[in-house]
């Protein structure tokens, strides 16, 4: 996004030393204060309170990335997302706030009460002079968490190939909402999200539109998502067991759903969501909530989505799926393609 771009959103403020931010953050996290630790993550890690207390699990990835793992009943969500210090560091962070608060009995509501308040207390005081203001109704939390992280993040580790409003709708987790839309939607839509009301200055009236400058540190990778790796041609060394899908009875869907053996549970699912063998293997099936506040299946694979229709419940499908790829006899399955899987389960 250039300068011109940039100018159309709302009033932007300039980052001045993004290092001297950083350094506060790392900081923070060395502290034994959780309203400090916790500050300290926002910042390097741009996840919010109830994301780091309680949605979220963190796990180690690269020296400058961690896996961010958000589970609901029906689905698993996981992105790489950088850090912006060391991640065993961010990781040390979590741990600590993990293990020394109590937190399981509270909802989303009950931690944002809690913990909050200490949290934008430790933000306004330590980044007073750091984080202008956009507005004297917003707190500096706010904006380190949905701009000043992912517009740091960005300077430091995008790939100059990479559209700045992609990898910040990824890193953020809001991928989704971009799906499909248009430049000018995108534009539009990354306003709405606040991305870019801070910015990197070079001085007052300038912004420094360099992206990606720390690629070439020593322990920083492109995050996976934008740094595809070619596939290892391992078709002669996996050891497949075979599949025979069996003759079943329709009307008795429901009952199969839940039976163990792989390939009643395959049969079972391809009748009931008119999916193929690799797409119910690899592709993203998961429930979104339409406009009526109705649940809804969904199934994406590459960049195409579409809705499942089915007359067998949403749950039942998805734990069906979810025993069918976490089943010993199919691991070796998962590492073909999507042509080589069909190719072998639907020949006849």
């Amino acid at each position: 996004m250039t300068q011109s771009q940039v100018s159309k959103y709302r009033q932007i403020n300039f980052i001045k030393d993004p290092e001297e931010i950083i350094a506060v953050g790392k900081a923070l996290l060395s502290s034994q204060d959780y309203g400090e630790v916790l500050s300290g993550l926002v910042v390097v890690t741009g996840l919010k309170c109830e994301q780091l207390l309680k949605k979220s699990v963190i796990e180690y990835k690269t020296p400058y990335s961690i896996k961010v793992i958000e589970r609901t009943p029906s689905s698993e969500k996981v992105r790489e997302i950088p850090t912006l210090t060391l991640a065993e560091n961010v990781i040390k962070g979590f741990q600590f706030i993990r293990n020394s608060l109590e937190i399981n009995h509270l909802d989303n509501r009950g931690i944002n009460g809690n913990f909050l308040p200490s949290v934008i207390k430790v933000c306004e005081e330590r980044f007073k002079t750091l984080v202008p203001l956009c507005s004297s109704k917003e707190s500096r939390y706010t904006y380190i968490q949905r701009s000043i992280y992912g517009s740091i993040a960005v300077h430091w580790y995008c790939p100059a190939e990479v559209c700045k409003i992609d990898y910040l709708a990824y890193i953020y987790g809001q991928e989704s909402i971009l799906e499909g839309k248009s430049e000018i939607a995108k534009e539009n839509l990354a306003n709405n999200l606040h991305y870019f009301d801070y910015q990197i200055g070079i001085n007052r009236k300038k912004i420094d539109d360099r992206i990606g400058i720390k690629l070439n540190k020593n322990g920083v990778s492109i995050i996976e998502k934008f740094n595809p790796q070619p596939e290892e041609n391992t078709e002669n060394n996996l050891l497949l067991l075979p599949i025979k899908l069996p003759e079943i009875d329709s009307s008795n869907l429901v009952e199969l759903l839940e039976n163990d053996e792989v390939n009643v549970l395959m049969q079972a699912l391809m009748k009931a969501t008119d999916c193929s063998p690799s797409q119910l293997l690899c592709s993203q099936i998961f429930e979104m909530t339409d406009k009526d506040e109705q649940s809804q299946l969904y199934i994406k694979t590459g960049k195409k989505k579409r809705q499942l229709l089915s007359t067998i419940n949403s749950d039942l499908i998805l734990r069906a799926v979810s025993k069918l790829r976490k089943s010993p006899s199919m691991q070796e399955w998962l590492k073909l393609s999507h042509d080589e899987i069909d190719a072998q389960i639907l020949a006849k």
